[in-house]
């Protein structure tokens, strides 16, 4: 594993390579685990993880990505993940599935038409805003509209509870306001989201989802999971907050979806024990985190890990992709 850890430039160029006779070698065992992998925004350029709280992976990007998982591996719908796991035998490809998390418009806009020509199946996980006209955008994206129109982020972080605020300092970046708004309490949170726009400016028609390009996505043959309406933290909510965050919106989702929703992705990736005991309780029977790791049939169905590629050469992307191969189930 530790070969694998190579600075970036080395992995553009050695990984189409290096990464296939490990996968190779890696098929030859008797080894079941599979990989989730997790996307949040595709678009028409390359994000920048330095002052991007959620930079967009380019389209080009992701079609690469794409056309490598196909040449190597077994895409499979999501709720199939754990079935193909357990018949993997040697020699056969390992299984993947891909996941997309929050309510924006990339999904229908750049995602699903790649996919589309990709032939790959994908489950969207998505919170509901869009069942709400008069539902505001995600502190997330008024933070970096904020910052992309030029507010200092110490005017942003201003806006902060006076305790978040000091702990972060004189000079805090996006990604320390970030943390920082997801530690707060809710409605703190919400508090804060509706200071925003003075910053920000008034939400546009891009902030999310329409349920139009929503409705597209269950025509194209993509499975609905669900985010949450609010995509607040789930372990910081007493007992019958977590029990109604599992089911606000979830019901109206169904409906648009066609199906029950029985899968879960956890805002933020923050789960526990308590969480995953209360989405099991819920109904749900796969629950998705942001852990890198592979799943295999030990794994908890409840706390199935994902692997977010993000701005990645192809070298990167197809070792990133064996890595979690290697020891399943451990990060």
């Amino acid at each position: 594993m530790t070969r694998l850890l190579l600075p970036a430039r080395v992995r553009a160029i050695v990984g189409p390579y290096v990464a296939p006779l490990v996968l190779l070698a890696l098929r030859l065992t008797r080894r079941r685990a599979g990989i989730a992998l997790l996307y949040h925004r595709i678009g028409p350029r390359q994000g920048d993880p330095a002052r991007e709280l959620m930079p967009p992976l380019h389209v080009e990007c992701f079609k690469r990505q794409l056309r490598h998982l196909r040449r190597h591996y077994e895409i499979v719908p999501t709720e199939r993940l754990r079935d193909a796991i357990a018949r993997r035998r040697r020699g056969q490809r390992f299984p993947v599935c891909l996941t997309f998390d929050d309510d924006t418009p990339d999904h229908a806009r750049y995602a699903l038409p790649a996919l589309r020509a990709a032939g790959v199946p994908a489950t969207f996980f998505l919170c509901g805003s869009f069942l709400d006209d008069g539902a505001p955008a995600f502190w997330w994206q008024r933070v970096q509209r904020a910052l992309d129109r030029g507010v200092p982020a110490g005017a942003v972080a201003a806006l902060l509870p006076d305790g978040a605020r000091a702990a972060l300092g004189a000079e805090p970046d996006i990604h320390a306001i970030g943390t920082a708004m997801v530690a707060l309490a809710p409605d703190e949170r919400d508090a804060v989201n509706a200071a925003l726009p003075s910053l920000a400016g008034a939400d546009g028609d891009d902030d999310r989802l329409s349920a139009e390009g929503a409705a597209g996505l269950v025509e194209d043959g993509c499975t609905i999971g669900f985010h949450t309406r609010r995509h607040d933290a789930l372990t910081a909510l007493d007992d019958g907050a977590l029990e109604r965050a599992l089911v606000d919106s979830r019901e109206e989702l169904a409906g648009l979806a066609g199906h029950q929703l029985r899968s879960i992705a956890y805002p933020y990736g923050i789960v526990d024990a308590r969480v995953a005991k209360a989405a099991g309780a819920a109904g749900f029977e796969l629950g998705f985190t942001c852990q890198s790791i592979a799943a295999t049939p030990d794994s908890d169905p409840l706390l199935i890990g994902r692997l977010e590629p993000g701005a990645m050469s192809l070298g990167a992307f197809a070792l990133a992709m064996v890595r979690p191969l290697l020891t399943p189930g451990r990060r």
